[in-house]
């Protein structure tokens, strides 16, 4: 029986072992259909970021700020270089391999020019150009409005401080549907 347990333990912690040690984070996979919440912003960038001349060629990129920090993990049987572990992310680029005619842009822009929150469907990936600014980064299949936050147990319509909340503010009806790119 001494054996028995022993043989359990020991695999009980290989199987700890195995798995990342992250705080109270939420951990997801690279490759993962899944919705994130957080606000949209959009940037200027060079797109030649080691080139510090001013006639580098720019370009408008969005970024999600997510409301919690999450932490992502390579998918089963993922390559460690291709898929690095990353922790404590807070910030996502935004990309979207969508035709223009069902391009996400016309929604991260109403949501970048209000600071609404939004929900993105997307699958996360490790970025591998200079192009990528940031080390995680979301293909974005999707984008609708989040409801309000509750806020300390409150009801979002809730009146604080003698004030109403503003209204949700709309963004472009979209039904967008492309198809994430999995390798």
């Amino acid at each position: 029986m001494k054996g028995i347990c022993a043989w359990s333990l020991a695999l009980g912690l290989a199987a700890i072992s195995a798995v990342p040690a992250y705080s109270d984070e939420t951990v997801f996979r690279y490759r993962d259909i899944l919705e994130l919440t957080g606000t949209v912003e959009a940037r200027i960038v060079s797109l030649d970021p080691t080139n510090p001349a001013p006639d580098v060629p720019k370009e408008k990129r969005y970024f999600l700020h997510l409301e919690q920090a999450l932490s992502v993990t390579r998918p089963p049987n993922g390559d460690k270089d291709l898929y690095p572990d990353e922790k404590g992310v807070v910030e996502l680029q935004l990309m979207s391999n969508a035709p223009p005619e069902r391009s996400i842009e016309p929604a991260l822009q109403a949501a970048a020019g209000n600071g609404a929150r939004v929900i993105l469907t997307g699958a996360l990936f490790h970025a591998s150009t200079k192009q990528h600014y940031t080390k995680v980064l979301m293909e974005v299949a999707g984008v609708k409005a989040a409801p309000p936050p509750v806020v300390d147990g409150a009801a979002p319509a809730q009146v604080r401080n003698g004030v109403p909340p503003p209204p949700p503010v709309p963004l472009p009806a979209l039904s967008i549907a492309a198809p994430i790119a999995t390798q």
